[in-house]
């Protein structure tokens, strides 16, 4: 049986004067995640008004892409630079 790909979607806030700067990294952190095995897509969604939720959606071919690219120093790196600029709203969720 063939495996489904997967999304995860996140939501978060940038942190008051910050919208640019968190955009800028998101964005950063997405064309890093390209060069991962099983990265497929990523979309940034602003906020439909300001201070709003951001979603954040990627999508990778598999569980397993996800959970290396959740597990990597790249990504605890970009978590780090992006808690300066912006908080996180809920915990991210896995679908498929």
């Amino acid at each position: 049986m063939p495996q489904k790909t997967v999304f995860r979607v996140v939501r978060r806030r940038a942190k008051s004067g910050c919208a640019p700067a968190y955009e800028a990294l998101v964005r950063a952190m997405f064309e890093q995640a390209r060069g991962f095995s099983g990265y497929l897509s990523a979309e940034l969604i602003p906020p439909e008004a300001e201070g709003g939720e951001y979603q954040i959606l990627q999508r990778f071919a598999t569980e397993a892409d996800l959970a290396r690219w959740q597990a990597s120093d790249e990504r605890a790196g970009w978590m780090e630079k992006l808690s300066h600029v912006g908080v996180a709203s809920e915990n991210g969720k896995n679908r498929t």
